[in-house]
């Protein structure tokens, strides 16, 4: 995106100034239901602060939350990893998982498909919304190889067919 000819440029964003603020854009859209960010190297820190940006509430003041209408996450290809000793403040509970993502209750479906993980919290099964969590291509020890592709009931395309499906016939009802 360029600024207009003589307007001022925008300031550039470094690391995870740059999630932070696109978390913060994203939080304000309440039609936001998708969110595909396939290939866009985040890695542990960019998804984390994206994550924590996503569930704030509105403003200080407010006590509404953040977007909770986000259904569909695609990280697929971000480079999200091992972040580091667990000595940091980044790492609420597992240096090797972002779990600021366990706060967007909305979702149903979570694509990490070729990324750098190594484990995966069970806490994420707990969402209460999730039908499909695709694992593949990780170096996850603690899920079994077959429970990879996991949905309630099959494959991330299926399941997001199925949502498509629902948000016809509820656009219909």
């Amino acid at each position: 995106m360029r600024a207009a000819p003589g307007a001022p440029a925008a300031p550039r964003l470094r690391g995870c100034e740059r999630h932070q603020a696109l978390g913060d854009v994203l939080r304000k859209n309440m039609r936001l239901r998708e969110l595909h960010l396939h290939n866009n190297k985040l890695g542990y820190e960019g998804v984390e602060k994206l994550c924590e940006e996503l569930a704030k509430p509105l403003s200080k003041s407010s006590s509404k939350p953040g977007n909770k209408i986000l259904e569909v996450l695609v990280l697929r290809n971000n480079g999200i990893g091992p972040h580091c000793a667990g000595l940091c403040s980044l790492c609420r509970f597992s240096p090797e998982f972002p779990t600021a993502i366990l706060d967007l209750t909305s979702l149903r479906l979570v694509d990490f498909n070729h990324n750098e993980l190594v484990h995966m919290p069970l806490e994420i099964a707990k969402l209460p919304k999730l039908v499909g969590l695709d694992l593949r291509n990780n170096a996850i020890a603690n899920i079994p190889e077959q429970v990879m592709v996991t949905a309630r009931s099959g494959t991330a395309e299926s399941v997001r067919a199925k949502l498509q499906e629902r948000r016809a016939v509820q656009g219909h009802e």
